[in-house]
């Protein structure tokens, strides 16, 4: 983003062109916002840690601390996926790890914008 801000290319035809934000709270967070302003709903505090948070704390959103979990069923047993923006198969170096943490999750559900190739 530097460079293209260096070279003149923020909001030009063929450069980087950046969204205004919708204006919804970051439902990702639960210390952040007030969920209530997205869903309508109070949701009820985590009981646990994220598992990555868990496994490598000074890291955000690893997707390794779930596949761990999911194929020794440490530190509590996972039985779903939900991987959203991204291709589990196509994301990571690990690929062998994410075909077998896929035949060991009872679900499944991969939403991305592109048409998966696997």
């Amino acid at each position: 983003m530097i460079l293209n801000a260096l070279v003149g290319n923020i909001d030009k035809r063929g450069g980087l062109c950046l969204q205004e934000s919708a204006g919804f709270t970051n439902v990702c967070d639960p210390v952040g916002p007030d969920i209530v302003a997205v869903t309508g709903v109070k949701l009820p505090a985590p009981k646990a840690k994220r598992l990555d948070k868990l496994l490598y704390p000074l890291n955000v959103s690893t997707i390794n601390a779930v596949y761990e979990a999911i194929l020794t069923g440490q530190p509590h047993p996972v039985k779903a996926l939900f991987a959203v923006g991204t291709c589990p198969l196509q994301r990571d170096a690990r690929y062998h790890m994410a075909v077998e943490t896929l035949k060991k999750t009872e679900l499944v559900v991969s939403i991305d914008i592109f048409p998966p190739t696997t």
